[in-house]
């Protein structure tokens, strides 16, 4: 695909901002070195008095997860000088398609943008139509970033320009993975930023598997802001933020305590433990006891409304949807999802074609083959007495590659974002990655926002979060 062009305005506090956005594909390389396919990336320049201020504007390279899922979530979501005009109330329901309406909260103001697109997503794709190819996979996925990120940097001569990754959801995953292979490489860049919304990094170590405590102890500060955010917490007369911190309190204090003696614990510690509990989410406490003192958030959107009969969404909790109807084969879609991704990928359909002029084949959102086929281990397994192959053995420890690469680069700093109301990546995950990993503490900025897995869909929640990001990438950059 050929680079296209187009020439763009943006109105700010009566100022106009000129710039450009190009679209265009790179070559997609695994690990091996070998071409796969391309993979497409949208930039955005704002203009500058010359080629030197153009080298000395950081750029932000934006990438979501999936796997297997391209940039219109962070790109459309509130990054760029256009956005999606998502609905301001989640009780709206599904307004398709959305408008694309000038975003005045963009980072352009600060950094250039580079929204990078998997392979077989966006206008990119896999040269042959087989799968697995080989970067659905940890490491040949990342080589394929390093790859697209070097070929811009070199190809825009921004080689020295101060450089950030921003991933979100599996994208977290990715960031410090391509952040390290950036750094080892014989072209060696170092990054100055790494900013996680939606953190996955300890997914291992927190999934609520049935006898993983650590699982359920950080599910419980999402589920006790979800509880308040509904009306079904006894916490009434505090914030969701002050919810969330007693919550986070209590659950690595007595709940620990009581998940980790099972069932050893007293009858009596028992039933307090169920009462309280119920004060903070709302389930009651009879279910408690049954369930041994646990519950799985997809038990409790389920659970928390349903007398009203609605589940909650797993993205964000703030959606409902009315329950399916268990006597028939009924398939409900996630409320979240529900409302927000058919209008996104519509508004970004008609973005590309219409503002933007690409007339290419038309934009893919999703490589549906990437999730199924994803190979989660890395290559350089850095235990190897525990095997070199998936087994129960392997730690599957992508936040060791984080504190790693911030260890080898002493300058680069750490922006972890989080909603309150996100059961797939949870607040408390965050609490668990920090106290685990021995982050550096003066170059860590970790934020909480009102909104669930996608921040950019709460219009309070995205002004908060790109004025934090400014402030970020102004400070850490020196500017």
């Amino acid at each position: 695909m050929e680079p296209v062009t187009s020439r763009h305005s943006i109105a700010v506090d009566d100022a106009t901002t000129q710039f450009s956005a190009t679209v265009r594909t790179f070559p997609a390389v695994d690990a091996s070195g070998k071409r796969v396919g391309s993979c497409s990336a949208t930039t955005y320049l704002r203009d500058v008095q010359d080629d030197q201020a153009q080298r000395a504007r950081p750029v932000v390279f934006a990438f979501n997860g999936g796997p297997g899922s391209s940039s219109t979530p962070l790109h459309l979501g509130g990054l760029a000088p256009r956005r999606a005009a998502f609905p301001t109330d989640p009780a709206a329901g599904p307004l398709t398609p959305f408008a694309v309406e000038a975003n005045p909260d963009s980072l352009l103001d600060v950094a250039d943008l580079v929204f990078i697109d998997a392979i077989n997503t966006g206008y990119g794709e896999s040269d042959t139509t087989d799968a697995p190819i080989s970067v659905y996979g940890v490491d040949g996925d990342a080589a394929c970033f390093v790859g697209v990120i070097t070929d811009w940097l070199l190809d825009a001569g921004r080689l020295h320009s101060p450089k950030y990754l921003l991933g979100e959801s599996y994208g977290t995953i990715r960031a410090p993975l391509v952040a390290r292979k950036l750094f080892n490489q014989a072209t060696a860049i170092a990054v100055n930023g790494i900013v996680l919304l939606g953190q996955a990094l300890n997914l291992q170590e927190t999934t609520q598997r049935p006898t993983n405590v650590m699982g359920t102890v950080a599910a419980l500060p999402f589920m006790a802001a979800t509880a308040w955010y509904h009306g079904r917490s006894k916490l009434t007369a505090v914030s969701a933020d002050e919810v969330t911190r007693l919550a986070h309190e209590y659950a690595t204090t007595t709940y620990l305590t009581a998940l980790v003696q099972g069932s050893s614990l007293d009858c009596a510690e028992r039933h307090d433990v169920a009462r309280r509990l119920s004060d903070f989410i709302g389930v009651p406490t009879e279910y408690l006891l049954w369930s041994r003192l646990r519950v799985h958030t997809d038990e409790f959107r389920e659970l928390l409304l349903e007398e009203q009969q609605l589940v909650l969404g797993s993205s964000d909790a703030r959606y409902t949807l009315p329950a399916s109807d268990n006597r028939r084969a009924e398939s409900v879609a996630d409320p979240a999802t529900a409302a927000i991704t058919p209008g996104l990928m519509a508004a970004a359909a008609r973005y590309y074609r219409e503002e933007l002029q690409v007339e290419a084949r038309p934009y893919t959102p999703m490589d549906p083959q990437a999730f199924r086929h994803w190979v989660w281990q890395e290559d350089a397994y850095p235990n190897p007495r525990l095997g070199t192959q998936p087994s129960p053995f392997g730690a599957f420890d992508y936040a060791a590659c984080l504190s790693g690469y911030l260890k080898a680069n002493p300058t680069a700093h750490l922006l972890i974002g989080t909603g309150l109301y996100d059961s797939l990546t949870t607040v408390g995950m965050v609490e668990h990655l920090i106290s685990q990993n021995d982050l550096p503490a003066d170059r860590l900025h970790r934020r909480t926002y009102k909104s669930g897995h996608m921040m950019y869909t709460d219009p309070g929640a995205s002004v908060q979060l790109n004025n934090d990001l400014r402030s970020f990438i102004t400070e850490s950059s020196g500017l």
